[in-house]
């Protein structure tokens, strides 16, 4: 795996939110959304010449935060298996340096997004796994 060079993750979990002030909005609550901004990130990151894994991997971005359990098996079958443990660990780490705007690591709504994320993190593991040990 040389491909994953600390400069290409380095790029990836600093800039995976460069689209966002491309497409952010505020509803008539006041409450931010940036719609689409993970494959906005990942196009202007390509655009500007960023490392193409890396805008790869800021395209896929919300994508362990948007599927439930259930759905690994189905993911699983249209992802690129190497960046997967990337995806992951990444996912965690997004999960938890947002905390606060989701009421901290105590709240309701956190416990609630950090059980399908590990739910799901442990279905596609073990499908990971299955392939290695094939």
């Amino acid at each position: 795996m040389e491909k994953f060079h600390p400069e290409l993750l380095k790029q990836y979990l600093i800039y995976h939110d460069v689209g966002k002030p491309f497409c952010r909005t505020v509803d008539s609550d006041g409450k931010q959304h940036f719609p689409d901004h993970a494959r906005i990130s990942s196009a202007i990151w390509a655009a500007s010449g960023g490392d193409p894994i890396a805008a790869k991997l800021m395209a896929r971005d919300m994508d362990l935060h948007t599927l439930k359990p259930g759905q690994a098996e189905e993911y699983f079958s249209t992802c690129d298996k190497d960046l997967l443990t990337i995806q992951l660990l990444a996912a965690l780490s997004e999960l938890h340096s947002n905390a606060a705007m989701f009421g901290g690591t105590d709240s309701t709504n956190f416990k609630i997004k950090w059980k399908n994320l590990d739910r799901l993190g442990r279905n596609l593991t073990n499908l990971l796994k299955e392939t290695i040990n094939e």
